[in-house]
């Protein structure tokens, strides 16, 4: 995931989904498999402690209705939070 090829991760994860794969699996193909695949998996990947980390925090529960990702309440990127409608002013879209 992530080749920017089809235009956005939320894209990408609804077709990994609608190839049979789950939400969590989805989420972790944007995730901990990234860093695994770039061998980086012990520096980022996962909320674990000790590892950088850039957070969404979305309205509701993904892995039971994955259209939550698209509810995005906050960002946190680089240590700083970010509101989503303050990015969409600035960047004209939404962040994902």
């Amino acid at each position: 995931m992530g080749t920017d090829v089809l235009g956005d991760m939320y894209t990408e994860m609804m077709l990994l989904m609608k190839a049979g794969v789950s939400a969590m699996q989805a989420i972790e193909s944007a995730t901990r498999i990234n860093a695994e695949i770039l061998q980086k998996a012990d520096e980022l990947g996962t909320l674990t402690t000790g590892k950088l980390a850039d957070v969404i925090v979305v309205d509701g529960d993904p892995l039971k209705d994955i259209q939550a990702m698209r509810k995005i309440s906050l960002v946190i990127k680089g240590g700083t939070l970010y509101r989503p409608e303050i990015l969409a002013q600035a960047t004209g879209k939404l962040p994902l």
